[in-house]
């Protein structure tokens, strides 16, 4: 089945090898993004019949917007750009609102590297007795939001999340608080372009873009007259805004908002899932790798060769079948 789906250089063996390879000398998130997944992706993609979109890598796009790019049409200033997109007409020089307009964002990916504490020996649902680190609900939620479909994955396992399926009523009012939540912090994010001043001008070192007085006057008066159905929230967006109108203002809304909303960020990923997660190596223990057995580690997996992650072939199998269709 793979062969139809994948190059031929993309097999499990090949998975396994590089896993291993980067788990030893490069275990980084980026390498295993770079070396792995984006090409793993790539071919299935290469191998599509008919297909219109391209991988976009993300993941050292700038926090914030810069003279060239503009990134609130795929993901919220305030939070973390995706590592990835899969999109049709990207242009990263879109400053231009029609350029702007042509981009479709099939999906978004958030690769984490396989020891990574943010999934490490937890769950997305805490089903077996601890959740994932709550940065990373919040880190996914709203480029999921913005794009409607998104991928999680440490390399162990892998999450599919599609909003597409969350169209009942009985989803109405999380589907509110979660459109309430990306509004606010749409609203505490300001454009370093258009609405802030680099205070730095002239300096050396990075520039430091501070909003002008116009942008966090225009961004209170938004905040004051958008729909907040919930009265907590409006209430302490306005006595946050009465007393301090500047950024550290907005950032502590922006701190309110996640903990205020985040069990309902939570269930909204959780009912999000269009699949069960696949899991290729069990996400249980710290793995380090010892090709020659001199490492002495009782608080971790201890890696020799390929047989010793124990990958399933049928998961292997069900996991590009899955990304296939998904993407």
């Amino acid at each position: 089945m793979n062969e139809n789906l994948l190059n031929r250089n993309y097999s499990l063996t090949w998975f396994e090898e590089k896993y291993i390879d980067l788990l030893e000398m490069s275990p980084r998130e980026d390498s295993f993004q770079d070396l792995i997944v984006y090409p793993l992706i790539d071919s299935i993609l290469a191998n599509k019949i008919m297909n219109e979109y391209d991988i976009v890598d993300s993941k050292n796009f700038r926090q914030f917007n810069t003279i060239e790019h503009d990134r609130r049409k795929y993901s919220v200033l305030t939070k973390a750009v995706p590592d990835m997109l899969i999109a049709k007409d990207f242009f990263y020089k879109n400053r231009n609102p029609k350029i702007q307009e042509l981009l479709q964002v099939r999906l978004t990916f958030e690769i984490k590297e396989p020891n990574s504490n943010e999934m490490l020996n937890g769950s997305l649902k805490g089903d077996c007795g601890k959740y994932y680190k709550n940065s990373l609900y919040l880190e996914i939620v709203p480029s999921l939001w913005k794009n409607g479909r998104s991928i999680l994955t440490n390399l162990r396992r892998w999450h599919f999340f599609d909003i597409a399926g969350m169209k009942d009523k009985k989803y109405d009012e999380l589907r509110n608080e979660i459109k309430e939540y990306i509004l606010i912090q749409e609203l505490c994010g300001f454009d370093n372009i258009d609405e802030c001043y680099n205070k730095n001008a002239g300096k050396k070192g990075n520039p430091s873009y501070v909003p002008t007085a116009e942008a966090l006057n225009n961004h209170r008066d938004q905040l004051y007259n958008a729909i907040i159905k919930n009265r907590e929230m409006h209430e302490m967006i306005h006595n946050a805004l009465d007393s301090d109108v500047s950024i550290n203002a907005f950032r502590n809304i922006q701190k309110d908002a996640d903990n205020y909303y985040f069990e309902s960020i939570r269930e909204f990923l959780c009912e999000s899932e269009s699949c069960d997660p696949i899991d290729l190596v069990r996400n249980e223990g710290k793995m380090v790798v010892d090709r020659v057995g001199n490492l002495d580690d009782n608080n971790s997996k201890v890696i020799t060769d390929i047989s010793d992650l124990d990958v399933n072939v049928a998961d292997w199998n069900m996991l590009i079948s899955y990304i296939d269709k998904f993407i």
